[in-house]
């Protein structure tokens, strides 16, 4: 269903329109759709007048947009219909269960905490547990609205009041997203788009494991893991910087103003390690830092910098159980990397906002790093889960998976859903936010206007 949402255009309902009231007195089940209804109808117990059990479960739900919304509890009771663009009070016995049908020219989108923002479901079944009481909000929106958009055009549908376009469709593959001035730079092979939409362009052909770009030049780990290049932002010149390991595992590679830093395996399978090059390729690359765990085999999986530390994540292979997140001074010349934090699961694509160290791992995480004795203290940055890649500014934590583009507020933590399409990669400006997902030979590049 959720794959279905991801074509849709339009915004969402605001309008309240009175719905039927239905009572079932006899099993003391309460229903109010729209406002009090001095002519509600009765509704009747299920097969053979059975007795409903379990404690009752309460749910003030609004229907925005148009689609309708059953709600069923213990089957002796009649399920509660919520029309369109209603509002919806029910008290029914046991767990409950809504499910979401779309009206003709129409689709379901999501279930929001009105409060908060918080996307709690893309499905259209949602469950709430016995004996609680939620307050939600079932997101409707029309297929028939197309914005204004670059190759392919159209969007998805709008959940609030900007509606995403997009830039670039049907693409052979659209990941790894970073930002110039005016483009959009994403892999494959190494590509880019306009920001204002327009006809993709390839700067460098072939395979690409990892890229970074500056205000210049395209800097690369080749699909090989063999050597380190670099290309114009426009695709006009290439060369040659040095060589990489030229063993497979997760490629990684960052840059600043000086130099070029990139992940490697080490010594053997214990060990991962970061090396460091100047970044127009005057002297070949040497190790900056090494972080080893002899009890496992590890692989690095992802890098970034600020003004005085390099950091790096590495991961327990083939299982996957336990990731590991490193930090070593840039100037630093084969020291040893300092354990920021340790957790279960994978930890990747890590990225420093402010004194603010965040990474990939169950959901997205969290160290101050100022606040580090030695070992940090881990917290989840995000309430969010089945996050693919996220993007900071100095506000907000920009999050995309299969359930769209949420924005975090970083002090809060309140979770506020912005577009329903789905996506692997992310990236933010001050103008706006740029995304993309979907499968090989029909991926795409969206872009929703902040």
């Amino acid at each position: 269903m959720h794959r279905r949402a991801l074509q849709l255009h339009g915004v969402r309902f605001t309008g309240w329109v009175a719905a039927s009231f239905i009572a079932a007195a006899a099993c003391s089940v309460v229903v109010a759709c729209g406002g009090a209804d001095d002519n509600a109808a009765t509704s009747s117990l299920g097969a053979g007048g059975a007795t409903p059990t379990g404690a009752v479960t309460t749910v003030d739900l609004e229907v925005s947009g148009q689609g309708t919304v059953t709600i069923a509890g213990h089957p002796a009771e009649a399920p509660v219909e919520c029309a369109a663009a209603s509002t919806c009070h029910a008290e029914l016995h046991g767990a409950l269960t809504l499910t979401a049908k779309a009206a003709e020219g129409s689709a379901f989108l999501d279930y929001v905490d009105p409060a908060s923002g918080t996307v709690l479901g893309a499905d259209p079944k949602y469950t709430l547990k016995a004996g609680t009481t939620t307050t939600l909000r079932a997101v409707f929106a029309p297929t028939g609205v197309q914005p204004d958009g670059g190759a392919g055009g159209g969007g998805g549908g709008c959940t609030g009041s900007a509606c995403p376009t997009t830039l670039a469709t049907q693409l052979a593959s659209a990941a790894a997203l970073a930002l110039s001035a005016t483009d959009v730079y994403f892999l494959g092979s190494i590509e880019k788009v306009a920001k204002a939409g327009g006809k993709p362009q390839t700067i460098h052909g072939g395979t690409v494991s990892a890229f970074t770009i500056d205000e210049k030049y395209a800097y690369l780990i080749d699909g090989t893991g063999t050597s380190i290049k670099r290309v114009t932002l426009d695709g006009s010149e290439s060369k040659d910087l040095g060589s990489a390991d030229g063993l497979q595992h997760p490629q990684a590679i960052a840059v600043d103003d000086a130099h070029l830093y990139w992940t490697t395996l080490s010594g053997d399978q214990h060990c991962t390690a970061v090396m460091r090059m100047w970044k127009d390729g005057s002297a070949a690359g040497e190790k900056l830092a090494e972080a080893c765990d002899q009890g496992n085999t590890v692989a690095p999986f992802g890098v970034a910098v600020d003004g005085t530390s390099v950091y790096w994540t590495s991961i327990v292979t083939p299982s996957f159980t336990q990731g590991t997140v490193w930090r070593a001074p840039k100037g630093a010349s084969g020291a040893a990397g300092e354990q920021l934090a340790l957790g279960k699961g994978s930890a990747s694509k890590p990225q420093v906002s402010g004194t603010t160290l965040y990474w990939m791992q169950d959901g997205i995480m969290k160290v101050e790093l100022g606040e580090c004795t030695p070992l940090c203290t881990a917290t989840h940055a995000a309430k969010t889960q089945g996050v693919s890649a996220f993007a900071t500014d100095a506000t907000s934590i920009f999050a995309i998976g299969d359930g769209g583009l949420v924005k975090i507020d970083k002090a809060s933590i309140a979770e506020t859903k912005l577009a329903s399409e789905a996506g692997q990669s992310v990236a933010v400006d001050e103008g706006a936010i740029y995304w993309a997902g979907g499968a090989p030979g029909s991926a795409s590049i969206y872009k929703l206007a902040r």
